[in-house]
């Protein structure tokens, strides 16, 4: 380790010395090589110097044109500008000095840093609403958009770190996931630049601190902050000169002002008692709004009698006065309103105390319970209407967190220990069963793979795969949330099953971030429990989770301790699964000798337990690694039989990965109909399966294959596609490929910048990745495309790049690709010998793959004169 900053001291000159010397490719895989070295061996990323050498890189702009290489990625313009302020709150009244205050700061200009607004005080005083109010009255003058976050400062299991809250605001403004860096510092840097003289609002609600909220703030004069906190985060105003405004309880004229407007004519009657009421909720505007609404719900009680009850039940809660804290009254309030409620309802309302989560549906709350499906969603409309809890969409309910916070401490009191162990074993049981469910309908061929789960007698109906998707969409949170609160609190075992059932929907649906935490839990559960058999289930899902991220060493380091448990527990099953993905990450490696191997023990495993759906996937993969390496013939076999396995397995959504390839191969042979036929039904396939990959990936060839068939704009639009479904899966994979697909286009309509800057991005993904092939590919077509520009030169060096790195991976069509594109060069530049002998190459190889391209080779040998040809 002591080495290690001299290493990467020489590698940064190293780079430089490359830039320099107008070598850029080679500066980029420099970078790229020892990076993945410092990722993979010694889990860092790279220092100060070797960052420094990347960003000269990334940003340089030599004379000469756009082709100079990668820029630092400008973000896309969304579709329209985010628009995330939350709704306006109704019968807002008073708070005219603070709106003044806040109306100030939203409407001055000429700052020399961003304009911070700090609204402080205690929960319930209304400071969302206030911002929320202010930020509604002058949007209009932030036409770049309004961005909002809750950052659940207070909430003790949900805060959200600043890092997600970044991820969140980058992809409002238009960023895809390749675009936003993992380190954190880097990713605030990136928010900054590309907040950069917009004009946009940025609402910050509920924060802890102040080192929450830094990361956030934009570095730009044209962005106004509005942040909220219980804290009077003096570090924000002290170092970052931002306004504070501490907000206090309503003055009583407002107060009343507020039950009178909530209450209606019925007020004006008993001035008195609204006075008292006002005074009785510490004239804070949550417990106002809770109290009016306990007013409304008994419209022929006098208001006096309604007081005159709230104030015994205080003096029945005055030992829980802490020195006059003002939340008291919230508490009061609260107390008073649920002793007011129908007493299902009032017992619903405890239990939801234990929901791990932030919002749940009428199953969930019924689980809880352990009551029908009616008189929980009854229980929940009755909490609505007292604004015990709020509509969060269709069918679903949230909890204000003091809400949250006074419904657990009834938990608390009101329940027994048995009593909440038994509702949160009866909730996570429900979401296991309901989780099995939706996975047995949007995987069937799978289910006999998944754990065994009970049937529970509160299950949400749910008739076909899309209905499963939807209900794994809907509750993803939850499970995440589950999933961390089961593995730390003595329900390993149903963290264990979680993992092991929805590990499927996770990674092919692009929930790698919640994949990680939900595998991670298991893992973690599985070690406590003693079961290596679980441990290897979560380390496989890691596994598959780092192999769709690109990080192929990290994801063979996780299979290979999976397949060591497997082995040790007897999984059988196991053992040939992981055996199947090692294969395939070697082949993503271009390690095709260790990849048939793994392979082929694999279908060996699988064939020895009669498993059709593990065989044909399999298949599958050696079917890619034989096309890798141009063995069409031997390709089509396996893809054919891979598909014969799927079928005789019930299993038709896996056909799209087979009949994918098959589109690609007979596309390279110039079979576009049987292409077509077979990219179609892949695409159906894909898509009625919700498998994301599988689409972005038939996309890219469908856009190839209507190239071929001189179909240029809607080529365009398949690659686009894939395009924004990779960003969308964060598939650094196919994004690469989508646009090296999509600088042929540009290149075949004859735009060669744009064509120039697609090759360049695919490239720097590939190189990013360590993808062999896919750099082979984008070195070719890059080439190619600047020997349309002229640029002779430049063009050989990436032919002869990808030469070399085709056939060091024994890549037969990306040899002779190369070939044709070094004989091309030549031919420009009047080398009519070296264009023959390159020639020549490439038709040896396209000739032995069987491909249409080795007739136009013939061809230019025949102008040439090529005495073999001319006689042949």
């Amino acid at each position: 380790m002591a080495a290690q900053p001299l290493d990467e001291t020489v590698h940064a000159l190293l780079i430089r010395a490359y830039q320099q010397a107008g070598r850029r490719d080679e500066a980029f895989a420099l970078y790229h090589a020892v990076r993945r070295r410092l990722a993979d061996e010694l889990g860092i990323d790279p220092g100060a110097e070797l960052s420094a050498a990347h960003t000269a890189l990334l940003h340089e702009r030599p004379a000469g044109g756009r082709d100079a290489g990668p820029a630092a990625p400008a973000s896309r313009p969304p579709a329209q500008p985010p628009a995330q302020l939350p709704a306006d709150v109704r019968s807002f009244v008073g708070r005219e000095p603070e709106l003044a205050t806040l109306d100030s700061l939203l409407t001055g200009a000429g700052a020399a840093a961003p304009p911070i607004g700090v609204v402080t005080g205690p929960a319930g005083v209304g400071k969302t609403a206030l911002v929320l109010r202010a930020a509604h009255r002058w949007r209009d003058r932030f036409p770049d958009g309004q961005l909002y976050v809750n950052l659940r400062g207070y909430d003790p299991d949900q805060p959200v770190p600043a890092v997600d809250a970044l991820d969140r605001f980058l992809r409002a403004v238009g960023l895809g996931s390749d675009e936003i860096p993992a380190d954190p510092d880097e990713r605030a840097a990136r928010y900054r630049t590309v907040l950069d003289g917009r004009r946009m609002l940025v609402v910050l609600d509920n924060a802890a601190s102040a080192e929450q909220v830094r990361p956030l703030l934009p570095g730009t004069p044209s962005c106004v902050v509005l942040v909220t906190s219980r804290d009077s985060l003096s570090g924000l105003v002290a170092q970052q000169d931002a306004r504070r405004l501490e907000l206090s309880l309503l003055p009583a004229g407002d107060a009343v002002s507020l039950l009178r407007a909530l209450i209606g004519p019925r007020a004006d009657a008993e001035p008195a008692a609204v006075a008292a009421l006002a005074s009785r909720c510490a004239r804070l505007p949550l417990a106002l709004r809770v109290a009016a609404e306990l007013a409304n719900r008994r419209p022929d009680a006098d208001l006096s009698a309604l007081v005159a009850e709230l104030g015994d039940h205080r003096q029945r809660l005055h030992l829980l006065d802490a020195g006059g804290d003002p939340r008291l009254g919230v508490r009061a309030v609260l107390s008073w309103s649920y002793r007011h409620l129908p007493p299902a309802a009032a017992q619903l309302f405890g239990f939801l105390g234990l929901h791990p989560g932030a919002d749940l549906d009428p199953y969930a709350a019924a689980a809880l319970a352990g009551t029908g499906v009616p008189e929980a969603r009854h229980g929940l409309a009755a909490l609505a209407a007292a604004h015990l809890v709020q509509p969060a969409g269709a069918g679903r309910y949230a909890m204000h967190d003091l809400l949250a916070a006074f419904a657990a401490e009834l938990a608390g009191t009101e329940l027994t220990e048995p009593d909440r162990q038994a509702a949160r074993t009866r909730l996570f049981d429900y979401y296991l069963y309901a989780a099995a469910v939706a996975m047995d309908l949007a995987h069937p061929a799978e289910r006999h793979l998944r754990p065994a789960t009970e049937a529970t007698p509160v299950a949400p109906p749910m008739a076909d795969r899309a209905a499963g998707l939807a209900w794994l969409d809907s509750e993803r949170a939850n499970l995440v949330a589950v999933a961390a609160f089961a593995a730390g609190h003595g329900w390993s075992r149903h963290a264990v099953i979680l993992s092991a059932t929805v590990w499927r929907y996770l990674e092919s649906g692009g929930h790698l971030t919640d994949a990680t935490i939900i595998h991670t839990h298991a893992l973690t559960a599985g070690g406590a429990l003693g079961d290596p058999a679980a441990q290897a289930d979560a380390l496989a899902s890691l596994g598959i989770v780092y192999h769709r991220q690109g990080r192929y060493q990290r994801s063979l380091a996780q299979l290979e301790q999976a397949l060591d448990h497997y082995r040790r527990a007897g999984h059988r099953l196991g053992e040939a699964r992981m055996l199947s993905n090692i294969g395939a990450v070697h082949a993503e490696l271009a390690r095709w000798q260790p990849a048939v191997e793994f392979l082929a023990q694999a279908r060996d495993r699988y064939q020895r337990l009669g498993s059709a759906l593990g065989e044909g996937r399999v298949l599958t993969k050696l079917g890619a690694v034989y096309e890798q390496t141009g063995d069409y013939r031997r390709a089509i076999e396996q893809l054919r039989e891979a598909i014969d396995c799927f079928q005789r397995a019930g299993a038709p959504e896996d056909e799209a990965a087979p009949r994918h390839t098959l589109g690609s191969i007979y596309r390279a042979l110039g079979q576009l109909e049987q292409a077509g036929e077979q990219l179609r039904t892949a695409l159906a396939h894909a898509d009625q399966s919700a498998d994301r990959y599988a689409s972005g990936q038939t996309l890219t060839e469908l856009g190839l294959l209507c190239l071929s068939e001189g179909r240029y704009e809607l080529a365009a639009d398949h690659c686009r596609r894939a395009l924004a479904v990779g960003r969308e899966l964060a598939d650094l994979l196919g994004q690469a490929r989508a646009l090296d697909a999509a600088g042929e286009v540009h290149q075949r309509r004859g735009e060669l910048p744009e064509a120039i800057d697609q090759h360049r991005a695919a490239l720097e993904l590939f190189q990013r990745l360590g993808h062999v092939p896919g750099q082979a590919s984008a070195h070719t077509n890059l080439g190619r495309a600047l020997l349309a520009a002229g640029r002779v030169e430049p063009a050989q060096a990436h032919h002869a790049t990808a030469l070399a790195l085709a056939t060091d991976a024994d890549l037969r069509l990306g040899t002779a690709a190369a070939h044709a594109g070094l004989a091309e060069v030549h031919a420009a530049a009047g080398e009519y010998d070296q264009a023959r002998h390159h020639w020549n190459q490439a038709l040896a190889g396209y000739s032995a793959i069987g491909l249409p391209a080795a007739d136009q080779i013939r061809q230019r040998l025949y102008w040439l004169g090529d005495p073999a040809v001319a006689t042949s």
